[in-house]
C-alpha cells in the first residue's frame, strides 16, 4: 500500500477539521452567512459587512460602501454575562493548560504520573467541546461532557503517582468520585445529577418536553439551560484549580515563579465562584 504524506491524504481532504470558534450572530442570511460576534469593535463589524456588500455588488471598494449605505456610529457592545463567562472560561483554561503543560517538564517514567499529567492537558479541549453545546443550550450534551469531566478529575486523582501499569490500567473512574470530595467537599454529587441527563432518565428528559396551546413539542434547546450549563463550566474552572493545587501544590512551590502561580489558582477559585453566584442569581430570579 503506497504510504500518503500526513496533510495530502484523501481523509484529510474530505474530512477537514472544522474552528471550534463560536459566533453569536450572523449577517446577511439571504446571501451568505458571516458569522460575527457581538462583542467585535464596531468598525471590524461594520468592515465585515461591507465586505458582504460589495461582494454582492460586484465592487471592490469597500469604504464606498461604508460610506453610501452604513454611515452612522455604532457603540461598542457591553458584553451580557453569557459573553462574561465565555471568556472567563476560555482564558482560565488557556493558562490551565499551560501550567498543565509545564507539570510534564520532569524525567520521572512513573506511569501514574503521566497518565495524570496528560489527563490535565486534556481539559481545554474537553471544555471547547463543552461550549460548543452550552452556547447552544443543549442541556443533555453538555451534561454528557460534564460527567466524562468528573470522571477525568476523579481519575487523575486515582492514577496520580502509582507506578504500576496494571494497577492504573484497573483503574475505575466511576468508583473513584468520592476521591473530589477531597477537592470540594460535596462535588462529587455532581455526578448524579449529570448521569440523570445522561442517562436519559425521567426526571430529566421531561426537560425536553414543552407545550403550546394544549400541544406538546420537544425543546431542543433554551437560554434556561446555556446558562445552567455556563454555571457549571464556570464552577469547573474553579474545581481544576483546586484540583491541580491538590495533585501538584507542592510542586509549583518550587517554581521560580510557584507563590505567583499558587496565587493565581486560588484567585481563579475565587473568581469562578463569584462569577457562578451571580449566573445564579439570574437564574433563581427568573424562576420567580
Amino acid at each position: 500500500m503506497k504510504r500518503v504524506g500526513k496533510f495530502s491524504s484523501p481523509i484529510h481532504a474530505e474530512f477537514p477539521l472544522y474552528s471550534m470558534e463560536d459566533y453569536d450572530a450572523f449577517y446577511l442570511h439571504h446571501l451568505w452567512k458571516v458569522g460575527i460576534k457581538s462583542t467585535f469593535p464596531s468598525l471590524l463589524k461594520k468592515r465585515l459587512i461591507a465586505s458582504v456588500i460589495a461582494t454582492q455588488m460586484g465592487t471592490a471598494s469597500v469604504d464606498y460602501v461604508i460610506k453610501r449605505y452604513l454611515q452612522g456610529e455604532e457603540e461598542d457592545q457591553t458584553p451580557g454575562m453569557g459573553a462574561e463567562a465565555n471568556t472567563f472560561i476560555e482564558k482560565s483554561h488557556d493558562w490551565l493548560h499551560d501550567v498543565a503543560e509545564r507539570l510534564t517538564h520532569h524525567a520521572d517514567d512513573n506511569v501514574g504520573r503521566i497518565m495524570a499529567e496528560l489527563t490535565m492537558m486534556r481539559q481545554q479541549y474537553t471544555t471547547s467541546c463543552f461550549l460548543y453545546m452550552a452556547n447552544r443550550g443543549a442541556v443533555f450534551e453538555g451534561y454528557s461532557l460534564l460527567r466524562m469531566q468528573l470522571e477525568q478529575f476523579a481519575w487523575i486523582l486515582a492514577v496520580d503517582r502509582v507506578g504500576d501499569p496494571e494497577r492504573v490500567r484497573r483503574v475505575k473512574a466511576q468508583s473513584s468520585l468520592r476521591l473530589l470530595d477531597g477537592v470540594l467537599p460535596g462535588v462529587a454529587s455532581l455526578y448524579g445529577q449529570f448521569s440523570a441527563h445522561a442517562h436519559w432518565s425521567y426526571d430529566a428528559h421531561v426537560r425536553a418536553i414543552t407545550s403550546k396551546e394544549g400541544k406538546l413539542g420537544v425543546l431542543f434547546s433554551s437560554v434556561n439551560h446555556k446558562a445552567e450549563l455556563l454555571y457549571h463550566g464556570v464552577f469547573f474552572v474553579g474545581l481544576f484549580s483546586k484540583l491541580i493545587l491538590k495533585a501538584r501544590g507542592a510542586e509549583i512551590s518550587d517554581w521560580s515563579d510557584g507563590s505567583e502561580v499558587s496565587e493565581k489558582l486560588d484567585s481563579l477559585y475565587s473568581d469562578a465562584l463569584v462569577l457562578a453566584k451571580r449566573i445564579q442569581s439570574l437564574l433563581e430570579a427568573d424562576e420567580d
